[in-house]
């Protein structure tokens, strides 16, 4: 069989394509390393760009430091400054007439459920003399008299009656008797609860009591403590706007403390507690007790909740107080104590 003859102009050929195609390789090899440095020198500046414009957009929003916080003050003096306890870290506090600009419009309203119901809906006045009966009928037991402009909580209205509570005593008022309270930053209820803090507060002039669910919730939980071993005392439930003054003033009018019209003690559903042998009325690291730690894993158990908690001050406009309680319900205190939550984040308030 006649053997095949290769050239060496063949050979030269295949070299060739061969070199040809080395080549390509490298050119394209160096291609996609230029366009690699292209792509990350863009990344790099773009990346730049978008810090300083974000910087440049926080610096023109607010000309304080990263380590100062923003926080509602309830007075109007001008706006002071305070180290935060152990973390060296400046809180400026805004004066109340800043605050005035999220108050809501004037309510116009009353926005009552349409059937008697347990669950607290509103506020409203009244306006004129009128008489609280224990039923919905003139026919029926006087309970009381209520004076023109006295406020009442109330629980939905039906047949031309309003179902109300004042001052812990229950009865019905004729709907006409009753007037929208205008304010919308007073008396503000979300989800049947009344929503107390440096924003929203209540008129000075309102009374209640102690409210009877936070009673018994109370009760229950103080004895429970006992069986653990832990003892606490209870220095304020219930106080009107006036003794809260009074309070201030023997405190030493402290800064940045809930003032009258804003306190929760004075929705019925606030605590405060201390230990034996410490003045309630002075700083004695509460929560360095046995009785804090107790109340902090447990008092959701029985429907209570820290209202001041630390680091809440840009939420709630108050410093953080680990003495004071409020009563929510056990599913609420529950979800706001295991999630971390103020009540301000639970219900959507500002």
């Amino acid at each position: 069989m006649a053997k095949k003859i290769i050239s060496n102009n063949s050979f030269d050929r295949r070299a060739k394509r061969v070199e040809r195609r080395r080549l390509r390789r490298k050119r394209n090899q160096r291609r996609n390393i230029f366009a690699l440095a292209l792509a990350a020198t863009l990344i790099f500046f773009s990346g730049r760009f978008i810090i300083s414009h974000l910087s440049n957009n926080s610096s023109a929003q607010s000309s304080l430091p990263e380590s100062q916080i923003t926080i509602v003050q309830g007075a109007d003096d001008p706006a002071k400054e305070e180290k935060g306890t152990g973390k060296d870290q400046e809180i400026r506090y805004m004066t109340s007439t800043e605050a005035q600009s999220k108050r809501l419009l004037p309510r116009t309203e009353k926005k009552q459920a349409d059937t008697y119901q347990s669950q607290l809906d509103t506020f409203l006045v009244t306006n004129q003399d009128v008489i609280l009966y224990n039923r919905d009928s003139i026919k029926s037991t006087e309970v009381a008299a209520l004076p023109k402009n006295t406020v009442v909580e109330t629980y939905g209205h039906q047949d031309g009656w309003t179902k109300v509570t004042s001052v812990g005593r229950e009865g019905y008022i004729r709907d006409e008797y009753l007037d929208v309270i205008s304010d919308a930053s007073q008396f503000v209820v979300v989800d049947g609860h009344l929503i107390v803090n440096a924003s929203y507060g209540i008129s000075t002039d309102y009374e209640t009591v102690f409210h009877e669910d936070a009673a018994a919730a109370l009760r229950v939980m103080t004895e429970a403590m006992e069986r653990d071993g832990v003892k606490v005392e209870v220095a304020t439930t219930y106080r009107s706007a006036a003794d809260e003054a009074k309070e201030l003033v023997l405190e030493g009018n402290p800064d940045h403390a809930p003032q009258p019209g804003h306190a929760v003690f004075q929705t019925g559903l606030g605590v405060k507690f201390y230990v034996e042998g410490t003045d309630p009325r002075m700083d004695n690291a509460f929560e360095k007790t046995a009785a804090f730690k107790w109340l902090k894993d447990h008092a959701h158990e029985y429907g209570f909740v820290l209202r001041y908690p630390q680091g809440s001050e840009t939420i709630t406009g108050y410093r953080a107080d680990p003495t004071i309680f409020v009563y929510v319900g056990i599913e609420d205190a529950s979800i706001i104590s295991n999630e971390g939550l103020t009540l301000e984040v639970f219900y959507g308030v500002q």
